[in-house]
């Protein structure tokens, strides 16, 4: 089975963009095209030479490519401002924090903090609606056990990303799918969570449901 998945995130051509920064629990991912990075709570796949590490999209910006640089307002449309400065898009880049949330190994996808960082320049890609599926599947059963990693890194931003993620596998697998990966979810934030901020967290579920 991992040869079929490893397979599919081997083509250059179907990355989104690469690793920039790198740490245990987080990389940095520039995209290939401005203005086109992934939505807020979407997985990513990150192909290591070794394996595949798996990333949720939390924060996005964009930024001149050049550290030092001004940016001054043009007041012109940004359609005008392509078609003066063709070379417009190579001026910034367009950058998203993902936190790593599993990995494959041992044949299946794991939850949990990957035992290694990617390396930089490492590609990155959107995943596969089957593969999200499979790694939100622990045997046979459902699991979203890494909703654990959300809470102890994301902190105050964490109800806001669980409300993106959960609104992306809504448009992603369905609602019926949505309700059981909910329900699962809720062991697990129990635990994370103190009362105050598990009683937030319940009413963004309800209005994603």
């Amino acid at each position: 089975m991992f040869s079929e998945i490893f397979t599919y995130y081997e083509d250059p051509s179907l990355a989104i963009g690469e690793v920039v920064e790198s740490t245990h629990y987080s990389c940095t991912l520039s995209s290939y095209s401005l203005g086109k990075s992934p939505r807020i709570g979407e997985f990513l796949t990150i192909r290591t030479p070794e394996s595949l590490l798996v990333g949720i999209a939390v924060a996005s910006e964009i930024v001149p490519q050049t550290p030092t640089a001004m940016v001054e307002p043009l007041k012109k449309r940004l359609e005008d401002l392509e078609s003066i400065y063709v070379d417009l898009s190579e001026r910034f880049r367009d950058l998203t924090r993902v936190l790593l949330v599993g990995y494959w190994g041992n044949n299946s996808f794991i939850q949990g903090l990957p035992p290694f960082k990617p390396k930089i320049h490492t590609l990155v890609f959107s995943m596969k609606k089957d593969h999200v599926e499979l790694f939100l599947k622990t045997g046979n059963e459902l699991s979203m056990r890494y909703v654990e990693i959300l809470v102890t890194y994301l902190k105050q931003e964490f109800p806001l990303i669980l409300e993106a993620h959960f609104r992306y596998l809504r448009d992603l697998l369905g609602r019926t799918m949505l309700k059981s990966l909910i329900l699962n979810s809720i062991k697990y934030l129990n635990l994370a969570l103190s009362d105050k901020d598990f009683m937030r967290v319940s009413r963004i579920l309800k209005e994603v449901i």
